[in-house]
């Protein structure tokens, strides 16, 4: 029997840096809905039927088409690197690493970040989970930012991250930009303080389960962020008695 033909050379050196990339023959995939399923049989009728998975994905924006000028921060989850500053050209395409020239189109963070995500999983990754943010908005644009917000604690990539206009921005929006999570976070006690920068008096801290939102997908328990507020993700606490 013939040894199995292999990917060309730079898909293998992909997978190779993908610790976490999922085997295509056990990868979760689904035609119509993008955020992928899992087949279980009923018990009462003995049936398949497809029970949805949480994405990550379904949280990015959705309303606002990038347009030319517009600075993104992209985050491929399998790579493991920090993510990426990259600015819509004057022809309407972004760089991205490992592919080349992308056209935008008019695609949002979420419509551009699934087509992304095939044009990966077509080659490079057995399964790609693609994090598109709007760090800030091109000239095009009637208002640039409505502030800032501060990420620190226990993600990927902490610091301050500009509010894009045009579309509510969270809790889960702000940790996602940030690379997702630390290898130590407590992701059910995330710190939220609305005004921790404004010179004022801050509110009381709000703590939110993160791991509800960003892990499980339930977005409809986010919560929407404004300027000068904070966001912590706490270390967790081990009990080693």
């Amino acid at each position: 029997m013939s040894a199995p033909t292999s990917r060309n050379a730079a898909a293998d050196s992909m997978a190779a840096r993908s610790s976490t990339a999922i085997p295509r023959a056990s990868a979760v995939t689904g035609s119509d809905d993008p955020s992928g399923g899992v087949s279980e049989k009923s018990e009462s009728s003995g049936t398949n039927k497809t029970i949805p998975l949480p994405n990550t994905m379904d949280g990015l924006n959705d309303t606002r088409p990038l347009i030319i000028g517009d600075t993104i921060s992209l985050n491929i989850i399998e790579d493991e690197s920090v993510p990426r500053s990259i600015t819509v050209t004057d022809s309407g395409e972004i760089d991205v690493p490992y592919i080349g020239r992308v056209p935008v189109g008019n695609r949002s963070c979420k419509k551009l970040a699934y087509y992304l995500k095939k044009l990966l999983e077509q080659q490079y990754y057995y399964q790609a989970t693609v994090i598109i943010g709007l760090d800030s908005a091109g000239a095009g644009s009637r208002a640039i930012s409505r502030g800032t917000v501060y990420v620190q604690g226990q993600v990927k990539n902490p610091g301050p991250q500009e509010i894009p206009a045009g579309e509510p921005y969270t809790v889960g929006k702000a940790i996602l930009r940030a690379g997702g999570w630390g290898a130590y976070a407590d992701r059910k006690k995330v710190k939220l303080v609305k005004g921790a920068n404004s010179g004022k008096e801050p509110a009381k801290p709000q703590v939110i389960n993160g791991a509800e939102i960003v892990d499980k997908g339930h977005w409809e328990k986010d919560v929407e962020v404004g300027p000068n507020d904070s966001i912590t993700v706490p270390e967790r606490i081990f009990n080693l008695f």
